[in-house]
């Protein structure tokens, strides 16, 4: 698998990664079932998905695992396999990730969700025509549509003074309280936040 994985060449010829998808939609399927175990757990308040980017991965990947099987099923060779998701065809991840966001919460249950940062692109007209130029600016890798679904995103990075390494964080939206945004922490902590947000409903 790492001689795939490496594109190594053994006996004069290139070992490839293969189409086929495996294993992921049974992996989807399985994070699900702990998930909704977990919000019908009167014991549990907080649940903490680390990482929703890496969840994201699983969604749309498992769905493609399904449209390959589907074609497997049709007889179709290896060759006239799906290898990535059309655009009109991520409706449906889209919607299995938003009813992860929308169970928790309809358990009354906290929902964490960790996030890789990603470079920002935007598209600048030049001599030569245009072209995409990162912006300096960060966003939340995953599910596009999180931000509009959570109530906090906070922005989190390491500083290092003398021989400490200090945590902060920004708040950069905020859905409960417009003045919340742009608000810094130090050591930010999950207690931290839901004190905020519990005084920002009013307890």
């Amino acid at each position: 698998q790492l001689e795939k994985l490496m594109g190594i060449k053994k006996e004069g010829v290139t070992l490839r990664i293969p189409k086929k998808v495996v294993g992921v939609k049974e992996l989807w399927q399985e994070i699900i079932t702990d998930f909704v175990a977990a919000c019908q757990d009167k014991e549990v308040q907080t649940i903490v998905i680390d990482s929703a980017t890496q969840l994201w991965n699983n969604c749309h990947r498992s769905y493609l695992q399904e449209l390959q099987e589907k074609q497997m099923a049709q007889g179709l060779q290896e060759k006239d396999w799906r290898s990535q998701l059309l655009s009109i065809e991520y409706g449906e991840p889209n919607d299995r990730m938003k009813s992860v966001i929308f169970t928790a919460r309809s358990f009354g249950k906290s929902l964490i969700l960790t996030h890789y940062p990603k470079d920002v692109y935007a598209t600048r007209l030049t001599e030569k025509g245009t072209e995409d130029y990162r912006t300096g600016q960060e966003d939340i890798d995953g599910f596009k549509q999180t931000k509009a679904l959570v109530d906090l995103v906070v922005r989190t990075s390491t500083e290092t003074i003398g021989n400490q390494i200090q945590v902060k964080g920004k708040i950069t939206l905020s859905g409960l309280d417009l003045s919340l945004t742009g608000m810094e922490l130090i050591d930010p902590t999950w207690g931290m936040l839901e004190k905020m947000i519990k005084g920002v409903r009013g307890g």
